[in-house]
């Protein structure tokens, strides 16, 4: 898309956002790989260092949330303990993604490092801070989230 206008191609090359996804390629090779990783097993092992990155730096994020969402009163940390909710559940606590537009850069960024985790899925984020399970309930009942049973 150009300043606003479709063409055709925007279109077609929409993939899984119009419902189609992108054909899946497989490729066969010679006895002897020719591609840069062997096994499935490879493949994985691959990930383990941006997983593990990534769940550090979510881990660090989501301390510095729940940080703010103890220490603070504002617009913006009621955002925060949304977030915190919905990352402890997220069946039954909802966060809208527009609001990542209503908060400071900082707080944005932690959150989306946040996510970053959680795609990895190596832990709860609530289970790799200090005594995290109590803060994040605790966070969520001060700020009067209803719980599931509440009804």
């Amino acid at each position: 898309m150009i300043f606003g206008k479709k063409s055709s191609r925007d279109l077609t090359d929409a993939g899984p956002i119009m419902g189609r996804r992108p054909p899946l390629v497989v490729r066969r090779t010679s006895h002897a790989m020719t591609h840069q990783h062997d096994t499935l097993t490879d493949v994985l092992d691959s990930f383990e260092p941006r997983s593990r990155d990534a769940t550090a730096s979510g881990a660090q994020a989501f301390a510095r949330l729940l940080a703010l969402a103890e220490q603070r009163n504002s617009g913006q940390i009621v955002r925060v303990v949304q977030f915190i909710a919905a990352t402890y559940n997220g069946q039954h606590f909802a966060f809208d993604l527009f609001d990542l537009r209503a908060l400071d850069i900082e707080i944005g960024d932690d959150m989306l490092r946040c996510l970053d985790a959680l795609r990895w899925a190596r832990a709860d984020l609530y289970t790799l801070v200090p005594d995290g399970d109590a803060r994040v309930r605790s966070v969520i009942d001060r700020w009067g989230l209803p719980w599931p049973d509440d009804g």
